[in-house]
């Protein structure tokens, strides 16, 4: 599964990829040209091809991606001492 990344308008329109997002890309997980991510803007989601140019981040969008109304979440949380499970469970749960 591709990296999924959520941008600001301004970064969409312009189809770069700047701030902490880029800093991700080229440090953290040492992507190149032509690797796929997922591009997220307005609620929906896309997935894009990137162009790394000398420290710019340019995506070229591929296909739009199909929208998921649910999702699978898996919480982990170490044993807590005291009545804190059950605080840990109350907000853990809320929408």
């Amino acid at each position: 599964m591709a990296q999924r990344y959520f941008l600001t308008k301004n970064d969409f329109e312009n189809k770069t990829i700047t701030s902490d997002d880029k800093h991700h890309i080229l440090r953290v997980m040492r992507m190149k040209t032509n690797n796929q991510i997922e591009v997220c803007y307005d609620k929906r989601c896309y997935l894009s091809r990137l162009e790394i140019n000398e420290q710019e981040i340019k995506f070229e969008m591929i296909k739009s991606l199909e929208q998921r109304h649910h999702f699978d979440v898996t919480l982990l949380q170490g044993l807590p001492k005291g009545n804190k499970l059950d605080i840990i469970c109350k907000y853990a749960t809320v929408f």
